[in-house]
């Protein structure tokens, strides 16, 4: 197993996330009604989410790396 599968999910999750940020500001844009998220607000929960999953992102590429060593018998 390769790093790219949780490289993958974490990048989907962000784009999902980010979508789901533009979409109400996008009609709310264009219907003129006043902003449901200001742009404050998706800042900090764009610096604040990353860094809260890198470590999770870490730990399971590490693992995946022992499991393939361990499949094939070589030793670290």
């Amino acid at each position: 197993m390769s790093t790219r599968g949780p490289i993958r999910s974490f990048v989907f999750y962000l784009l999902s996330r980010n979508l789901s940020e533009l979409i109400p500001v996008g009609i709310a844009s264009a219907i003129n009604a006043p902003l449901p998220i200001l742009p404050m607000q998706i800042l900090v929960w764009n610096l604040v989410l990353p860094l809260s999953f890198a470590p999770v992102l870490v730990g399971q590429s590490r693992r995946a790396v022992g499991q393939v060593r361990r499949k094939y018998g070589r030793q670290a």
